[in-house]
């Protein structure tokens, strides 16, 4: 055991960079966090039990499906006597977690500072989720709505929050997001246990949930906001201030500097787009459609394939030529996924991002993505993370603590040789993503899956007389999104096509000829015009409550987006 700790190799967190970005521009946002001032005091648990003369004699009988067997009216139970007890459990120390913060060797997160997040979690939700009016599901808090909104029939969608501790570089940070959730009238009824309808959404019930959910940036900020201030209500919780957890909701969320990366501007419409062209369009010389229904008439599939070898072209495949006809508009999106598939299968490249954007001062990359819902990895086998590779396994052990991949090792060693095949070479650096592990997981993923293959691939790089690659591990959580408001004058300028004041008003005023009420032949009438113009457009809308196109001066001119974008609303 002591040699293996000794070559056991050696784990590093993930640092800030040493010197700033230099490519794109720094903006300020705000981002789903708020600071945290705590003293980590020692604080001191108990249990409470409660017990009675006949609870042993219940213990040693099994009673299966009791609730189907008969109703019970509400409150209607004998007397019986209880015996109460608290009990004195443990010390609960938080200087480990004060100094893992302060530390500035860092260190990967253990079991002991994951059991201290989860006392602070504890104390953070337990007052909100004990108030009446309250529905908890899972580790969410729902508000009992007014107006609840009616997904079908009985079904009716309820929107909620979501807060949790994290830790920050320096500080903790307390996250505060939204989240729905379905819900039904409760009733009590005798049916057949062979007649139980499981509560379970279906597919179509699924997207419409989903659809009904989606809020904009703006409006996601603003219900946070109302969540803290009426739900959570901090500074009067209790719980906090028996342990001096102080949030800082006075400054609100806390204010960041990003940095907009150069790339190619993408004007959207009704926050939907599509692919235009592919990167690299391949050559398709034989193809054929397999149709399965039924005895179709040959003249009901026609327009299908003409479409979908229009698509095919207009994304940049060599076919023969086509002539555009808009048909269905959801057959035409159906036939632009399948462009995207013959395109990649056929080697070409639907899209990839700019050049310098995945730097990481190598001349080979690499991403490996797990999906251990399937136990399988996917790899990709390229320089432009768009060509991929995947192996699966089926795991021999049922586990319910974490769903471990166990043959891991062999499927990475399968995708690292088909890579070598495809690229000639191996890659000097691996990215690697891994899905479905809880914070309580992590010492098991480590311990199983990380170390494992940092060995594994040492020593198959070693049998190549080459240097082992650089592996970054990254654990992708489902909860404690981090979401991000900005200045949407500051922010939509990236984003939007801007054209000078100057030029689009002085065609206006020249339409008046010489003698014209906009300013005959002098330039004052035209600038009053100007002027005019732009108080009636920020006037017009005011009264339609949207927010005014962004202006901004540049080289001496006034600048204002272009008036073929709609406005900025879908930014907020």
């Amino acid at each position: 055991m002591q040699s293996q700790q000794q070559n056991a190799p050696k784990l590093e967190i993930a640092r800030r960079p040493k010197e700033p970005p230099t490519i794109g521009k720094i903006i300020e946002i705000e981002s789903n966090f708020r600071k945290v001032k705590f003293d980590y005091p020692k604080i001191y648990s108990y249990t409470f039990e409660v017990s009675n003369q006949e609870q042993q004699v219940l213990e040693n009988y099994k009673i299966l499906f009791e609730v189907f067997n008969k109703l019970r009216e509400d409150n209607e139970f004998d007397e019986k006597q209880y015996t109460a007890s608290l009990k004195y459990s443990a010390d609960i120390d938080f200087s480990p977690l004060k100094k893992f913060i302060e530390d500035e060797n860092y260190h990967l997160l253990n079991s002991e500072l994951l059991n201290l997040l989860r006392v602070l979690n504890i104390y953070l939700n337990f007052e909100a989720r004990t108030k009446k009016n309250i529905l908890t599901r899972g580790k969410g808090t729902f508000p009992i709505p007014e107006r609840p909104k009616i997904v079908r029939r009985n079904l009716g969608l309820i929107h909620g929050f979501y807060q949790s501790v994290r830790i920050g570089w320096d500080q903790l940070l307390v996250n505060t997001d939204v989240c729905t959730a379905i819900y039904n009238n409760k009733w009590k009824k005798l049916v057949s246990l062979d007649n139980i309808n499981p509560l379970v959404l279906r597919e179509e019930m699924t997207k419409e949930m989903i659809i009904k959910s989606v809020i904009k940036p703006k409006e996601r900020f603003d219900k946070i906001d109302k969540g803290i201030k009426e739900v959570y209500k901090h500074e009067s919780d209790k719980g906090l201030r028996s342990i001096q957890f102080n949030i800082d909701n006075n400054n609100g969320f806390i204010k960041l500097k990003a940095m907009m990366i150069n790339n190619t501007n993408v004007i959207t419409e009704k926050g939907e787009w599509e692919t235009i062209k592919f990167n690299k369009g391949a050559d398709l010389y034989n193809w054929s459609v397999v149709c399965f229904a039924p005895e179709i008439n040959e003249s009901a599939i026609e327009p299908a394939i003409r479409q979908l070898k229009e698509i095919l072209i207009s994304k940049g495949l060599n076919l023969l030529d086509g002539r555009t006809k808009r048909l269905v508009n959801n057959l035409k999106s159906i036939l632009s996924n399948v462009a995207l598939k013959i395109n990649g299968k056929l080697d070409g490249k639907n899209s990839r991002l700019a050049d310098n954007l995945l730097d990481f001062k190598a001349e080979r990359d690499d991403k490996l993505k797990g999906r251990p819902s399937v136990a399988a990895v996917c790899g990709s086998m390229d320089d432009t993370v768009t060509d991929y590779a995947c192996r699966y396994r089926m795991n021999e052990k049922l586990r319910h603590d974490v769903d471990i991949i166990e043959k891991l090792n062999d499927m990475v060693i399968e995708l690292l040789e088909q890579h070598e095949i495809k690229q000639t070479n191996l890659p000097d650096q691996i990215v690697f993503y891994r899905d479905g592990v809880g914070e309580t997981q992590f010492d098991t993923v480590i311990s199983e899956e990380l170390e494992p293959l940092l060995d594994t691939l040492e020593n198959h790089y070693k049998s190549k007389d080459l240097p082992t690659p650089k592996l970054t591990f990254i654990i992708i959580q489902k909860r404690h999104h981090a979401s991000y408001a900005h200045n949407i004058a500051n922010l939509a300028r990236y984003f939007v096509e801007y054209k000078p004041i100057e030029e689009s008003q002085e065609n206006q005023g020249n339409q008046g000829g010489r003698g014209g009420r906009r300013g005959g032949r002098g330039g004052q009438g035209n600038r009053e015009n100007l002027e005019g113009n732009r108080d009636d457009r920020r006037n017009r809308d005011d009264n339609n409550l949207r927010p005014p196109r962004p202006e901004y001066v540049q080289d001496g001119k006034t600048l204002i987006a272009d008036s073929k974008i709609e406005n900025e609303k879908f930014f907020l």
